[in-house]
């Protein structure tokens, strides 16, 4: 199984989607799951499920509230087998986002996605 470390906001929306990502016949014989950040007292979770973690999505909610931001970002750090990282925001040159690469962790953001919306409200 392949782990993608979500908010609970995130897989909520998105849950027609990872229902089919689970499905073995969809994903190649090796389904996706959807790993929650963790919100509970201890804030960790478990080893094998940070070892089945491959890529991580830290959503605009997540930054919004600091200490999902923490246990996000902590725990992507965590997951020793991480391969891909997206943010949905712009930026990428905080420490955390260079200590990843320097593992080999790709980290995508998401520049530009409102660059239209944007560009339309200043001309208007």
């Amino acid at each position: 199984m392949r782990g993608i470390l979500l908010s609970e906001a995130m897989a909520q929306r998105h849950a027609a989607l990872l229902a089919r990502l689970r499905d073995p016949g969809a994903s190649d014989g090796d389904p996706v799951e959807a790993v929650l950040i963790p919100e509970g007292e201890s804030g960790v979770l478990p080893e094998a499920e940070l070892a089945s973690i491959r890529a991580a999505f830290i959503s605009t909610d997540v930054v919004a509230d600091q200490r999902l931001e923490r246990r996000g970002f902590g725990t992507a750090r965590r997951a020793p087998n991480l391969q891909w990282l997206h943010i949905g925001f712009a930026g990428t040159d905080t420490p955390i986002f260079r200590e990843l690469m320097e593992r080999g962790v790709t980290v995508t953001n998401s520049s530009g996605a409102a660059a239209e919306p944007i560009a339309q409200s200043a001309i208007a």
